[in-house]
């Protein structure tokens, strides 16, 4: 991630010599320095630093077809479980908003299939911590309880509203 500010211990986090810092503040001072020139203009699935489940690969593809449908710019992109589900973290030039809505269906889509198979799952868990998205034939013989289904769906509150996942439209809905 580009760092807006290089302080005085900024070599010792980042790990640089002080001539990389020097380096990096000649650069970022520049006026003809863009922030994000390095990214692609079209994303591929090659692109994403994947870190989960085979099982998400086809929601990881349709992502990288919203975002190019909608001509937006990522990169840097890491797709991870975390707590049972899909989780996303990039880096755009194009407007917060834009991104994490198409980024939100993505890890919304991950509440309903197994992050094994792909198949459609079952979102569960058992206490505060332990969660995951699992069909019929890899879920645990202790699975807990059910999360999300039909009626119980993933939302998210963000600056344009609270939006909630229909998954029987596989869109998201905003919530008044």
């Amino acid at each position: 991630m580009v760092r807006l500010y290089a302080g005085p211990d900024a070599g010792d986090k980042w790990g640089l010599s002080a001539e990389e810092v020097e380096e990096y503040k000649r650069i970022r001072n520049d006026p003809d320095f863009t922030k994000f020139d390095d990214a692609k203009p079209m994303l591929t699935l090659d692109d994403i630093d994947i870190r989960c489940g085979d099982g998400w690969r086809g929601i990881l593809q349709r992502f990288v077809d919203d975002i190019n449908r909608a001509d937006l710019k990522v990169h840097g992109v890491v797709a991870e479980e975390r707590s049972g589900h899909l989780s996303l973290d990039y880096n755009s030039p194009d407007p917060w908003i834009d991104v994490a809505r198409v980024a939100l269906l993505a890890e919304c889509r991950s509440y309903y299939t197994c992050d094994i198979c792909g198949q459609p799952g079952e979102h569960r868990g058992s206490g505060p911590i332990w969660r995951s998205t699992r069909c019929q034939e890899h879920r645990s013989p202790n699975p807990g309880r059910l999360i999300y289904d039909q009626h119980r769906t993933p939302w998210r509150e963000m600056s344009d509203g609270r939006w909630r996942y229909d998954p029987a439209g596989d869109t998201l809905i905003c919530i008044p």
